[in-house]
C-alpha cells in the first residue's frame, strides 16, 4: 500500500511539472517559434492543432495544473502520514515549499526558455487531456462566462491579450535595437489603446473652462476673447453649468462696426452646445467631431451635469501630440565643452556627419540601437560603452528601451 501512494506521489508530481512547463512554453509561442513548425510532420501537427485553439488549451492547461497540485497535496499529506505522527507540520515544511518552487517557478523557467521543444514534446500527451477534460473545460467556460456577464466583466479574449503582448514585444524589441522608431512604436500603440481611453481623461475640468455670461458686456467680451486667444468660447445663461452656445471668434468680426449691445443679439450668432456622456470612448468621441464636422463638446455626468469640456484637440493630442511633441525636440545639444546630450532615436548616420565618428555596421539604425547592441543586455541608466576614446553613457531609460545618451568626445576632439 505505502508503494502505491509513493507511486502516486510521484506521477502527480510529474503531472504537475508537465503541466506548468507547457502551459508557459505554449503562452510564450510567438508568430517567429510557429513559423517555425511544419504543419506536415508528426510532431508538430497537434502543436498546430492546440495553438489554434488558445482558449481550450489554456484552460485545459489550466484544470490539469490545479487538479494535479491538488492531487500532490493529498497524497502527499497521507504519504508524510505514514511516515511521522508530525506529518502535518511536515507538510508545511516540505509540500508547500514544494508546490511554489518544484511545481511552479522551475516548470515554468524550462517552458520559458525552451519554449518550441517544451511544446513539441508535450503536444501529444496533452491532446489526449485536451480530449480527456473536455466536459470539464466545457463546463468551467460556461461558468466563467456567466459569472461576466452577470459582474460585466466581459472584455478582450486572453488569445487577443496574447497577441497584444506579442505585438508589444516585436515592437519594444525593435525600438530597442533600431529596427523600429520608437516614436511610431508609440503611434502604434497609442491607436491600440485608444479605444479603451474615456471623455473623462480627456476634458478640461469644469472650472478650469473659461466661458463667459451671455450678459457679458461688448466691450469686455472683445478684451477677454483676445487675451484668451480660444477660437471658440462657451456663454453661459444664468449659472456656469447652463450652457447656451459657442461663440466663434471669426463671427465678432463681422460685428465690429455694429456691436452686440443685448443678450438676444449676441445669443442668435451663437452655435449650438453638444453634450456627451463622461463614459464615451475616445474613439467615439473623435468619430462624432468629425462627423457632426464638430470641434467642441462638453461632458456630462449621468446626471446631466457639466463636468468638463472636450475638443478635437484633445482627442488627437492623446493619439498623437505626445509623438509629435518628441519628433519636435533637438536629437543633439551640447553639455559641455566635450559632452553632449543625444536623443536615442538619432539616425546613426546623422550622428556620424554631425560628429564625424565611424561607428561599426551592424542590425541598428539609431544611437540608441548601437549602445543596446554593444551592451548586449537590457539598459540601465549609469550603464557605458566606449569605442575610440568616446563614452556613450546611458542617461535616461523609458522601460526598457534607451531615451537619451550622453556622449563624452576625447578632449583633443569638439564639434
Amino acid at each position: 500500500m505505502n508503494w502505491l501512494i509513493a507511486c502516486g506521489t510521484g506521477v502527480f508530481i510529474t503531472l504537475s511539472v508537465f503541466f506548468s512547463a507547457s502551459r508557459t512554453a505554449f503562452s510564450a509561442l510567438q508568430s517567429v517559434d510557429r513559423q517555425r513548425l511544419h504543419h506536415d510532420t508528426l510532431l508538430a501537427r497537434p502543436v498546430v492543432y492546440l495553438l489554434g485553439r488558445p482558449a481550450a488549451t489554456d484552460r485545459t492547461l489550466l484544470i490539469g495544473n490545479i487538479a494535479a497540485n491538488v492531487a500532490v497535496a493529498v497524497v502527499g499529506v497521507e504519504l508524510l502520514r505514514l511516515w511521522s505522527p508530525n506529518y502535518l507540520w511536515l507538510n508545511i515544511l516540505l509540500v508547500t515549499p514544494y508546490l511554489v518552487l518544484f511545481a511552479e517557478f522551475l516548470p515554468r523557467l524550462i517552458g520559458l526558455r525552451f519554449k518550441l521543444t517544451v511544446a513539441i514534446v508535450a503536444a501529444w500527451p496533452l491532446s489526449f487531456f485536451h480530449f480527456l477534460f473536455w466536459p470539464i473545460r466545457i463546463l468551467a467556460g460556461l461558468t466563467v462566462s456567466g459569472f461576466a456577464r452577470l459582474f460585466n466583466l466581459q472584455g478582450k479574449s486572453s488569445h487577443d491579450g496574447l497577441a497584444w503582448a506579442e505585438l508589444m514585444a516585436v515592437l519594444d524589441r525593435g525600438a530597442m535595437v533600431g529596427t523600429v522608431d520608437p516614436l511610431e512604436r508609440d503611434l502604434i500603440e497609442s491607436v491600440f489603446e485608444f479605444d479603451d481611453i474615456t471623455v473623462a481623461r480627456l476634458m478640461t475640468p469644469r472650472p478650469d473652462i473659461f466661458a463667459l455670461p451671455l450678459t457679458v458686456k461688448w466691450d469686455e467680451l472683445l478684451a477677454k476673447t483676445r487675451e484668451a486667444r480660444f477660437s471658440r468660447v462657451p456663454i453661459y445663461g444664468s449659472r456656469s453649468d447652463d450652457i447656451v452656445g459657442v461663440l466663434l471668434l471669426k463671427d465678432l468680426l463681422r460685428f465690429r462696426k455694429r456691436p452686440l449691445r443685448t443678450p438676444q443679439q449676441l445669443k442668435s450668432i451663437l452655435l449650438p452646445p453638444s453634450f456627451v456622456p463622461a463614459s464615451k470612448s475616445a474613439e467615439d468621441m473623435l468619430r462624432e467631431f468629425m462627423d457632426r464636422k464638430l470641434h467642441m463638446a462638453f461632458v456630462v455626468d449621468e446626471h446631466g451635469t457639466l463636468v468638463g469640456l472636450v475638443t478635437i484637440d484633445d482627442v488627437l493630442d492623446e493619439l498623437i501630440g505626445d509623438i509629435e511633441d518628441g519628433a519636435d525636440a533637438m536629437e543633439i545639444r551640447q553639455l559641455h565643452p566635450h559632452t553632449y546630450g543625444v536623443k536615442a532615436t538619432m539616425d546613426l548616420d546623422d550622428f556620424e556627419e554631425e560628429t564625424g565618428l565611424r561607428l561599426p555596421e551592424g542590425d541598428y539604425h539609431t544611437t540608441g540601437g548601437y549602445v543596446f547592441h554593444e551592451l548586449g543586455r537590457l539598459p540601465e541608466e549609469g550603464d557605458v560603452v566606449e569605442y575610440r576614446g568616446y563614452r556613450f553613457e546611458v542617461s535616461a531609460v523609458e522601460g526598457r528601451r534607451i531615451a537619451e545618451i550622453i556622449v563624452h568626445r576625447p578632449a583633443q576632439e569638439a564639434l
